[in-house]
């Protein structure tokens, strides 16, 4: 009758180590899934901050075009005569006159350029900030990619680590 029972004990070691083993391995993919999950969520916040990035530019040539359109306005006004300049400031005397300026409601400006906030009036149009060059931009974005392909490198060779750990313990398991 001691056969039996040299049985059970040797099975129950099997199960201990198989249990090991799976519990090993779901552990592993349930971390190699948390892994790829915080990657992936780290690169959506990256394209979150390049649209914002771009809204912004995209901003900054709205008031570039803005202030070119100002400075032609400028120069056609020059060139006209002081009657027909005198009638013109009237005219949009009256117009901003005649303006509800409501904060936070976007309106059409009384003069042709473009839509501007409710609080914001001309004077605070014409003298608004110059944009920044385009160049440092560029070259933020280029630091920007390399530090996201570093980033990314390490990762993967955390990962690798880990999964040779991984085995290792298996292996010494076993």
């Amino acid at each position: 009758m001691s056969f039996p029972a040299s049985f059970g004990s040797q099975l129950a070691a099997v199960m201990e180590a198989l249990l090991k083993a799976v519990v090993a391995e779901v552990t592993a993919l349930v971390e190699d899934g948390a892994v790829e999950l915080r990657l992936e969520l780290r690169d959506r916040d990256r394209e979150i901050r390049e649209k914002e990035r771009q809204i912004e530019q995209r901003d900054r040539d709205i008031l570039e075009l803005r202030a070119a359109v100002e400075e032609l306005r400028a120069r056609e006004e020059e060139s006209v005569s002081p009657e027909r300049r005198k009638e013109r400031s009237k005219y949009r005397r009256q117009q901003e006159q005649s303006q509800v300026w409501t904060k936070g409601v976007v309106s059409e400006c009384s003069r042709p350029g473009g839509k501007t906030t409710a609080t914001e009036t001309a004077h605070e149009q014409q003298h608004r900030p110059k944009p920044q060059p385009r160049q440092r931009e560029r070259e933020r974005d280029r630091e920007r990619g390399t530090e996201r392909e570093r980033d990314r490198e390490r990762e993967r060779d955390t990962e690798r680590e880990r999964q040779g750990e991984r085995i290792q313990r298996q292996v010494s398991e076993t």
